[in-house]
């Protein structure tokens, strides 16, 4: 008798619909791309896109009988073979015609895995049908997730041509096929309990069945068409259709099959509808800063993690290496007394070109209006510097004087600020922000003053920090893990490595993502996270960014000398 390896045999069938998922995602995603290329319209493309429907309903409804005559290893065989001819077809597509085509095959394939993998799995556990079924369906939507993230990092980050995304379904398709090949299949239940062809064919006339088919009908037009299709429906809302798909898919998954959080690091204008997305189904959040593209929009997710309880990170990176938190432990200890004056300043020169007509993708965004908010340098540098003043010193800005320039002519954008700061305890700042200094890389840099003496620390050689006192000769901190004598609990547990041994920006990333995935891990287990651990930038710190960036351009466009930064 031959040996059924049913670990092997349900891992084949998984890896089977996986491909299937992907196939979805990947036209998906690729519906914008296939019209402009092709010359398609909107008609041209729905029937493009329809065998993926038809055809995988026509392959279940005969290859689900020809199962039981021909047995599943050869309808997956058909399968396999329907799979590598559209992938083929797709490759060397040249018309709407070609790219049918090969719709077709791959729609046939997709339902000859389901007409075999089904009764299959059925037939590997019969003493847990549904539970294994739902198992083996829930890497659906598994699939998505992979295909739509594997789109999105192709099409829309690494701008990589379409063909090599149609040429990764290969990996799957051959992993499934080289299982299925080398394994022995078991017959079908209906088979090996003695049920007749006509007696499992007349139970397809049970009325629940009839009721069941057009339920199935209904789910599936919703969710497999609406999911073809969420690209182009989404393209007006400023959003990535297809991250969008990832989420809805990724939360249908049971509770300890899904992921923790989702990390958003897309243009400004695409941070807010997913954020909420991910925050209404369950998801805690990592986003980039600024965190939306309006203050309106940054109250709203401070809302909703309010209501939700979840957690949400702001990576304002400069706050997680070693030295700034020493210098803002340092400030809350009161070392330096009552603090007086802040000067915080961030030169770059990389826009001292108009660079984003010259094809270079990050100015094109960044000083877009439209994609990139109503302020270019102080939206994207001079909030990390007003962060970087209020995180150091504990004291919030209550009042600016602001001064904004376009020094490019033709940009649309500020490149260039000034910003006068009054803090809480009646301290004065300046913070300078600014990427038109032809020649400086980020050479972000901080002094803060007090009473007794101050404190000096610049990115470009982070793990030294000057502390400069009235009475005594100015002294020189260096970072390290190994010098718990003389720095705070909170610098050495950002720190990896002893002192001399360089730790940078990735660093400083590493430890925000590593502080946010601390805190929720301990929060998922019912423990308490340290201080040290729960030492990252949140939601609140967003609301305050995207009000700096709106009091600065209102202070820019006054006449007044001061206005209230009211958040």
């Amino acid at each position: 008798m031959p040996t059924i390896n049913r670990k092997q045999l349900f891992l084949a069938a998984r890896i089977a619909l996986i491909f299937t998922a992907m196939t979805f995602a990947f036209r998906a995603s690729l519906e914008g791309v296939w019209g402009t290329e092709f010359h398609l319209t909107k008609e041209q493309l729905g029937w493009i896109f329809s065998p993926a429907f038809w055809g995988f309903t026509l392959a279940m409804i005969f290859g689900g009988p020809l199962v039981d005559f021909l047995g599943m290893k050869k309808i997956l065989v058909f399968a396999f073979v329907g799979h590598i001819a559209g992938v083929i077809i797709y490759l060397v597509a040249k018309d709407a015609t070609t790219l049918f085509i090969g719709t077709v095959c791959i729609g046939v394939g997709n339902g000859m895995v389901e007409a075999a993998c089904n009764p299959l799995t059925v037939t590997l556990y019969p003493e847990k049908k549904t539970a294994m079924l739902g198992r083996f369906h829930m890497w659906f939507p598994g699939g998505i997730v992979i295909g739509g993230l594997l789109s999105y990092l192709f099409l829309d980050m690494v701008h990589i041509d379409w063909h090599i995304l149609i040429a990764t379904l290969f990996i799957p398709a051959a992993i499934y096929a080289f299982m299925f090949i080398k394994l022995d299949f078991p017959k079908t239940e209906r088979v090996t309990s003695g049920v007749s062809t006509g007696k499992m064919f007349m139970s397809c006339l049970k009325p629940l069945f009839l009721v069941m088919v057009i339920c199935m009908f209904m789910t599936g037009a919703t969710e497999l068409g609406t999911n073809t299709w969420i690209v182009p429906l989404l393209s007006g809302a400023n959003v990535s259709g297809i991250l969008i798909l990832v989420f809805i898919k990724e939360s249908e998954l049971p509770a300890d099959k899904r992921i923790d959080f989702i990390t958003i690091v897309t243009p400004n204008f695409a941070h807010f509808a997913p954020a909420m997305m991910a925050l209404e189904h369950g998801f805690n959040v990592v986003i980039e800063k600024p965190i939306t593209f309006t203050i309106d929009e940054a109250k709203q997710l401070q809302q909703k993690v309010a209501e939700t309880g979840l957690l949400l990170c702001l990576t304002h990176t400069y706050s997680g290496y070693p030295l700034v938190k020493q210098a803002k432990q340092m400030m809350k200890a009161g070392a330096l007394g009552k603090i007086r004056k802040v000067w915080v300043e961030y030169p770059q020169g990389w826009l001292s070109k108009l660079s984003e007509r010259e094809g270079n993708a990050q100015a094109a965004w960044r000083t877009d209006p439209k994609r990139s908010g109503k302020s270019g340098c102080m939206g994207d540098i001079g909030t990390h510097a007003a962060h970087l003043a209020e995180y150091i010193t504990g004291l919030k800005i209550t009042h600016l004087c602001a001064d904004l320039n376009i020094m490019v002519e033709g940009r649309m954008l500020d490149d260039d600020g000034n910003v006068l700061l009054k803090f809480e305890n009646g301290a004065a700042g300046v913070l300078m922000a600014s990427q038109v200094a032809a020649g400086e890389e980020n050479a972000l840099k901080i002094r803060v003053y007090g009473e007794k003496g101050g404190i000096e620390w610049a990115q470009h050689e982070p793990n030294t920090m000057l502390v400069k006192w009235l009475d005594q000769p100015t002294q020189i901190l260096r970072a390290g893990a190994n010098y718990g004598d003389r720095l705070s609990s909170f610098a050495t547990h950002n720190a990896r490595t002893p002192g001399g041994h360089p730790e940078g920006y990735l660093e400083a990333f590493g430890n925000i993502y590593r502080n946010f995935a601390l805190s929720l891990s301990a929060k998922l287990s019912g423990g308490e996270p340290t201080p040290e651990m729960q030492d990252y930038p949140r939601v609140d710190e967003g609301v305050r960014g995207m009000a700096f960036i709106d009091n600065v351009v209102a202070s820019a466009k006054s006449e007044q000398k001061w206005t209230e930064h009211n958040v």
